[in-house]
């Protein structure tokens, strides 16, 4: 048996969580988005202004009818949020 091991970065890990929260129908939470900024900064609020002006958010944070009809979009920006930095894979 073999299996592939995957190693995030923080920064990474609260923009796949935006970005697993972002697909639920009650939206991304209060608490995550707070967490994401603390350690994310402004940008977070960057992004977030740009997907609810884009309309794939409502001011609420919950996904809207274009933002499931473009959840790669939507997703995708949000995962850019944890960086460049290189995900440390391993297979064992």
């Amino acid at each position: 048996m073999s299996y592939d091991l995957e190693f995030l970065t923080a920064r990474q890990a609260l923009a796949e969580d935006l970005m697993l929260g972002s697909r639920l129908s009650s939206g991304l939470s209060e608490f995550l988005v707070a967490s994401s900024r603390l350690r994310i900064g402004g940008e977070v609020d960057q992004v977030l202004e740009g997907l609810v002006g884009d309309g794939l958010l409502d001011e609420d944070l919950v996904p809207t009818q274009r933002g499931w009809l473009l959840g790669n979009e939507l997703y995708g920006r949000l995962w850019d949020l944890g960086g460049a930095e290189p995900v440390i894979s391993m297979s064992c």
